[in-house]
């Protein structure tokens, strides 16, 4: 006998600063996220640049890059920052042809207004400037592509065995000597060529990446990749597998995940705006929000 589909209610408040997101099955609350939407699009999550190195602050243990903005980035220095700053560095003078020469005693081996690669985590809030990372990623709904990783990571708890040895067959051929791979929880039971098609776009955009590096990369602080729109973001990261039903305070967000939701094979079978009120009252679900929040 056929498994009766899972259909999930999906709640999308739009707000001044952020989209509140809730997912439900049947009754039960699934997750509960904000993302954040900041109007400084240019430092928004995921957004790549190549910036100009500026110093290590010991104190803080952290280094600071000017990415362009008002306000220089950080990055929390730690070991794995360090390892990846080493592999950048060694990417760099094989696809560039450029050496880096250290200051003086600093245990950073980049001299100030060398350029570095660094992706935006955190986007600039009030005084302070964005938050970065060494760690570049190419996402997408069911992996991520790591430029300077290596081997098939899959998310903890997500997968058997089984399931394990399969992706890694399916993946290891693709991304051989081109980086790693993060099989996402998103990626079981959804068929084969969904997901061997989003490897080949991740990599056609870490190609793109690297013309725009070649281009680019004399001309710091300057961006070189920008993520997807938060509208997108927020399908492709959020959304359940499936059949949804929708339900949101905004019909300008509607409009634009209508034409989102089918490149992710997202069947949104009821699709519904309620301007007023609480809308879990409205769809017989506040229970649930008022237990988890009071």
């Amino acid at each position: 006998m056929k498994n009766e589909e899972k259909i999930f209610t999906v709640v999308l408040q739009k707000m001044e600063s952020y989209i509140e997101i809730a997912i439900f099955q049947e009754d039960k609350l699934l997750q509960f996220d904000r993302e954040e939407t900041t109007n400084i699009i240019s430092y928004r999550k995921h957004n790549v640049f190549v910036g100009k190195f500026v110093n290590y602050a010991p104190s803080l243990n952290a280094i600071f890059v000017n990415v362009g903005y008002y306000k220089n980035g950080m990055i929390p220095f730690d070991h794995q920052e360090n390892s990846l700053l080493k592999k950048q560095i060694d990417f760099i003078k094989k696809f560039l042809g450029i050496e880096y020469n250290k200051s003086g005693e600093s245990v950073i081996p980049v001299a100030p207004s060398q350029p570095v690669i660094v992706k935006v985590v955190r986007e600039p809030v009030e005084d302070k400037g964005p938050t970065l990372s060494f760690s570049l990623t190419v996402p997408g709904r069911y992996t991520v592509f790591l430029p300077f990783g290596e081997g098939i990571v899959f998310s903890r708890g997500a997968f058997s065995k089984e399931e394990k040895q399969h992706f890694t067959r399916l993946f290891e051929e693709k991304t051989k000597n081109k980086g790693g791979v993060i099989v996402r929880r998103l990626a079981k039971g959804v068929p084969q060529q969904y997901i061997l098609a989003e490897i080949d776009t991740l990599l056609n955009e870490w190609e793109n990446i690297k013309r725009r590096l070649k281009e680019y990369f004399s001309r710091a602080p300057v961006q070189i990749s920008e993520n997807v729109s938060y509208e997108e973001i927020i399908v492709r990261d959020y959304l359940p597998n499936g059949t949804i039903r929708l339900y949101t305070n905004s019909e300008e967000l509607l409009q634009t995940l209508s034409s989102i939701l089918p490149r992710y094979h997202i069947n949104a079978i009821e699709k519904v705006v309620i301007r007023e009120g609480n809308i879990y009252r409205k769809i017989g679900l506040a229970g649930e929000i008022e237990r988890i929040f009071h």
